[in-house]
């Protein structure tokens, strides 16, 4: 797995809702896609997100990853905690 190369990232900022959100994101056909990366935000104080699946569309096809297996297609690292009703935290070290 490769390191995350900054310069080739995308960012989108979205405002917090206590309720479920649908968040779309389109990715071009060009773009050969290996990595998705989730990130819970760089401020200090971010609350928890609840994440209930994620749904990939595209090519007339769609794949839903639902919260009871997002572990086994996405990594957390050390900064992460994760419930088993899909509600990620975020971990302060130091």
């Amino acid at each position: 797995v490769q390191k995350l190369n900054e310069k080739l990232s995308e960012n989108i900022s979205i405002r917090g809702s206590s309720d479920f959100q649908w968040i779309t994101y389109s990715i071009p056909d060009s773009l050969s896609l290996m990595q998705l990366r989730f990130d819970f935000g760089n401020r200090r104080r971010t609350s928890p997100v609840q994440i209930e699946q994620f749904k990939f569309a595209g090519n007339n096809s769609s794949y839903v990853v639902s919260k009871d297996s997002l572990l086994k297609y996405f990594r957390k690292n050390v900064y992460v905690t994760v419930e088993p009703n899909g509600v990620f935290k975020r971990k302060i070290i130091g």
